[in-house]
């Protein structure tokens, strides 16, 4: 399609959306530029920038040629006109039951703001010497993990905060 017409049939789903008070979700191809990238930014759009502008939201899946023989990848929030964006979240993706998980999964964005500000601090730690990073998210996957096997086992309640 031609960039206008492009622009408009954006413009239209939106206001479709508005309209029904309901979400519409649709795919979008990036250019050659995003194949191998460890994340799809908004310069990796294809056709008609017009798109990112009338979205509320971007979201990108990327994986290089590494993450797929290792079946991990990256989810990016590249545009969110309603809350934060620049966010990459780390996946791992089994494509022969088309699943993709998150490696930590959140549950709120007040989660996800914490456990990015904790990898922060981490860092900093790491640049100075302190304990790695590696060793900070096997410690916080282990404890996710005790959480989830006390859930299964009917020993949580769902409401404990994994620290």
């Amino acid at each position: 399609f031609p960039v206008t017409i492009q622009e408009g049939i954006y413009e239209e789903l939106r206001g479709i959306a508005g309209e029904l008070s309901i979400p519409i979700w649709t795919a979008s191809q990036s250019n050659r530029s995003s194949l191998d990238s460890e994340v799809v930014s908004l310069a990796a759009i294809s056709e008609s920038f017009a798109k990112a502008a009338v979205s509320d939201i971007i979201i990108t899946l990327s994986r290089t040629t590494e993450d797929k023989l290792k079946n991990t990848g990256r989810i990016f929030v590249a545009k969110n006109r309603a809350g934060k964006d620049g966010i990459v979240i780390p996946i791992t993706m089994d494509l022969s039951n088309y699943k993709i998980e998150t490696q930590k999964p959140y549950t709120s964005v007040e989660e996800l703001r914490s456990e990015l500000q904790d990898l922060r601090s981490v860092t900093e730690q790491n640049t100075n010497g302190g304990k790695s990073l590696v060793d900070h998210n096997k410690k916080k996957y282990s404890e996710f993990k005790a959480q989830q096997q006390k859930k299964e086992n009917g020993n949580g309640n769902g409401n404990e905060k994994i620290s």
